[in-house]
């Protein structure tokens, strides 16, 4: 919860957004965007879950 109201403060989600969209797309029919895929991998590694299965999967599928 604090780190959802630390991104709403600082802006974090429009920087990402930005970023993001200066990156090219060569991903053919992607489920996720790569902002989705960036914002969910910094929470799981804020989290600590780092080194959880599900993030191994996350990594795999950029």
């Amino acid at each position: 919860m604090f780190y959802a109201e630390f991104k709403h403060a600082a802006g974090l989600d429009q920087i990402i957004d930005q970023a993001a969209a200066q990156l090219s797309e060569k991903r053919i029919g992607p489920h996720y965007s790569k902002t989705s895929l960036l914002k969910q991998m910094l929470e799981l590694n804020i989290a600590g879950y780092g080194n959880d299965v599900a993030a191994d999967a996350l990594q795999r599928k950029r």
